[in-house]
């Protein structure tokens, strides 16, 4: 299970103007519930549920994606690693409807906090075992 304490140890082993150092700091704050579970929550649901209110209107997406951008396109590139596709069919399974750089920037931000959560969390499950 994934503990406050086991995740701010993890801030010491990433930039602290990455996607994940982002994640774990939004898990830590968050009250009434366990970081495994708002992790599970945000895996299975996303960005699109609106459980993250500094993650739903447009234009704070856009800023999220211009301040995290690099760490970002990281997250990108180990997910396009891990599974082969080209970043045109990323897009097209990602979020079919971008048609611009505003909805590109928007699907990858939302992506890349997604997948961080994903990745977080199955790092913690990994150690249950």
């Amino acid at each position: 299970m994934a503990t406050k304490k086991a995740l701010k140890g993890q801030l010491k082993t990433c930039g602290q103007k990455s996607v994940k150092a982002w994640v774990i700091r939004w898990v830590c704050g968050s009250v009434g519930v366990t970081p495994t579970d708002r992790l599970s929550d945000l895996s299975r649901h996303g960005c699109g549920s609106g459980m993250i209110s500094e993650l739903i209107y447009t234009n704070d997406c856009i800023r999220f994606y211009d301040r995290y951008e690099t760490s970002i396109l990281e997250v990108v590139d180990e997910f396009l690693d891990s599974t082969g596709e080209t970043f045109g069919e990323f897009i097209t399974h990602l979020h079919p409807e971008v048609f611009d750089l505003v909805s590109l920037k928007n699907a990858l931000a939302w992506f890349a906090v997604e997948e961080t959560a994903y990745r977080l969390l199955e790092g913690f499950e990994g150690e249950d075992s």
